[in-house]
């Protein structure tokens, strides 16, 4: 999600449906109290972890 893929993309990647990253996805958002990709984002620049990400 933080390189801008979507989550069709996600499991095409990672060879699994797009069901499980769908849940997964969720499962994220509702642990950092989220509520779109772009609520994610800002919450990782606030903490200062964009540069790292960008690494993996």
């Amino acid at each position: 999600m933080s390189a801008g893929l979507t989550s069709k993309q996600i499991a095409r990647l990672l060879l699994v449906s797009y069901q499980t990253v769908a849940k997964h996805r969720q499962a994220i958002f509702r642990l950092l109290g989220v509520h779109s990709v772009a609520e994610l984002a800002l919450g990782i620049a606030a903490a200062g972890l964009g540069d790292t990400l960008s690494e993996l």
